[in-house]
């Protein structure tokens, strides 16, 4: 075979040709895929100019395969960031109004899981406010972020009728973490469970007699007196008696109020305590009195308990007087408190339409004609 019979590719020149072919093909191709269709829009990843361009990304999901992100609730970005300004020392009484605004004001779902997310962390912070109790039983200020969250898990689940706030409280009161936040659950779990009055009262029993908090008594431990109030448990007599002996003023007025509103709450109760252990209260005789000057005696059941108290003959002349001006106008502690209604006495014109018969009654039965030159006084003042 000769030179000449080659084809025209087995040559050198041919070689080149072919080559060169390739490259403006593959020039074309590369041409066409970086060229966009007719009306295609212009990309929207163009960097601004705070924004650093990035490589271009070789896979792009079709609008059915993107995933938006849930973002977060208002409620739990704002809880976290309060939570940063107050460990800063930057937190203002502002940043609490909104935090409570927002939480309150927001999807109770979602607020009530951004608290309990949080309260889950462990995380607190002080508030620089004082524990204060305001309109049923909501705080008025919240001394630490975990406290006034319970508090508002308490006040939103109180809203929906949910128990969480009880369920959150009921975990709390497990293991002794503060007094304040003792207070608020069991002020969350009374308010969703107001029949719980045996389990409320074991814990405020267990709580009162906690020494690292009596010694050091918070403003939550001083307000959880009214627990026992709430429950109508006359048991708490004693309890009370001691507390109102205390060096400590705050403890001995918190018992004093607690135990006067005690014997409004549930005033045969106590009564029949007092008249089954004559010492108690026995050093303070006017203050006793006050007790039993809370007898509603339209009832049947506490006028005897009243008449059994006039008789004993423990009691001084001057004791049983007070009792009876104290039945014509019985003085009342009206405060706001953490479970118990401010006023726990009702206006009864049966009550007040029974003094002055019982009176009447009394002054001529033989068994107070001691106490007749007061009764008839007293009825005189009354006009009666």
């Amino acid at each position: 075979m000769t030179k000449a019979s080659l084809r025209w590719y087995e040559r050198p020149a041919g070689w080149f040709a072919i080559t060169l072919l390739l490259v403006l093909i593959g020039s074309a191709a590369y041409l066409q895929l970086q060229t966009p269709p007719p009306g295609a829009a212009k990309s929207a990843a163009t960097p601004g100019p705070n924004v650093r361009a990035g490589p271009t990304p070789t896979h792009v999901p079709s609008p059915t395969t993107v995933s938006t992100p849930v973002p977060p609730s208002a409620g739990a970005s704002g809880i976290d960031t309060v939570w940063a300004r107050l460990q800063g020392g930057a937190a203002h009484a502002d940043d609490l109004a909104e935090l409570r605004r927002q939480l309150l004001a927001g999807d109770p779902r979602q607020s009530i899981a951004a608290i309990r997310a949080f309260l889950a962390t462990g995380r607190d912070a002080a508030t620089g406010e004082a524990f204060g109790i305001g309109e049923k039983g909501a705080l008025a200020g919240a001394p630490t972020l975990r406290v006034l969250l319970m508090d508002l898990l308490g006040q939103i689940a109180a809203r929906t009728g949910g128990g969480e706030a009880a369920q959150v409280g009921r975990e709390i009161l497990g293991a002794k973490t503060t007094a304040d936040e003792w207070a608020v659950s069991l002020r969350n779990v009374g308010q969703h469970e107001p029949a719980a009055t045996p389990y409320l009262a074991g814990k405020a029993r267990e709580m009162l007699a906690w020494q690292p908090w009596r010694s050091a008594p918070s403003g939550g431990f001083l307000e959880s007196f009214d627990v026992p109030v709430f429950a109508a448990d006359a048991s708490f007599v004693p309890v009370f008696s001691e507390l109102s002996h205390s060096e400590t003023n705050p403890l001995k007025r918190a018992a004093t109020v607690a135990m006067d509103r005690l014997s409004e709450a549930n005033p045969l109760a106590v009564m029949d305590y007092l008249n089954a252990h004559p010492t108690e209260f026995a050093d303070r005789p006017f203050l006793r009195a006050d007790y039993y000057g809370k007898a509603d005696l339209s009832n049947g059941q506490q006028r005897g308990a009243v008449e059994a108290y006039l008789t004993r003959a423990d009691v001084t002349l001057d004791e049983k007087a007070k009792v009876i001006a104290s039945l014509v106008s019985p003085a009342s502690f009206i405060s706001d408190a953490l479970l118990s209604a401010p006023a726990l006495r009702p206006e009864s014109p049966a009550r007040q339409n029974a003094v002055p018969t019982t009176l009447r009654a009394w002054s001529t039965d033989e068994r107070f004609t001691a106490l007749r030159p007061v009764i008839v006084q007293t009825l005189q003042q009354i006009g009666k």
